[in-house]
């Protein structure tokens, strides 16, 4: 669900100047932590690392933005 919605997000934001106002995946990241716990999160990491590396196939920059997100 994030992956996909974050793709989602990325697309959307290519029409409106590169900027993405509404990030669903940040709904689904806290809903997923409130609902698991800490045990969420490295699933949490694994989708923002795949919406990054589909956006920028660079694995360094992917790691670096999962890390930030």
């Amino acid at each position: 669900a994030y992956t996909l919605t974050g793709v989602i997000g990325l697309t959307l934001a290519k029409h409106f100047g590169g900027v993405s106002v509404f990030w669903p995946p940040a709904a689904i990241a806290l809903a997923a932590v409130i609902r698991y716990g800490w045990r969420a999160l490295p699933g949490v990491v694994l989708g923002a690392i795949a919406v990054n590396l589909i956006s920028n196939p660079n694995l360094s920059a992917a790691l670096a933005i999962a890390v930030g997100n």
